[in-house]
């Protein structure tokens, strides 16, 4: 997760910006909420910020999310532990995708 700062019609703005897989980032502030590239999932792997763990049956769990602020969300909820990998849709329109 990082701040993009860029030129929108001809004025400055600047953005949240969450990476994709396509080396996107889906790009939200008050003003805006889109792509810049092309848009596609995200999936979070990262280890010091997720706690791995099994579900029965020695089956690993995969949590699926619509965007990235229900990521933001979650992380806040379950207090930065969650089951990687993550999905992240940015979309409903990318469900088959993931």
């Amino acid at each position: 997760m990082q701040e993009i700062y860029s030129t929108r019609n001809g004025q400055n703005d600047f953005a949240l910006a969450f990476p994709n897989e396509s080396g996107g980032y889906e790009r939200r502030n008050p003003d805006f909420k889109g792509v810049h590239g092309t848009k596609d999932i995200s999936i979070v792997k990262k280890k010091e910020v997720l706690v791995k763990r099994k579900t029965g049956k020695g089956t690993e769990a995969v949590t699926v999310l619509e965007g990235f602020m229900d990521f933001l969300s979650a992380l806040t909820y379950y207090q930065k532990e969650m089951t990687p990998p993550v999905i992240v849709l940015n979309s409903v329109a990318m469900k088959d995708r993931a």
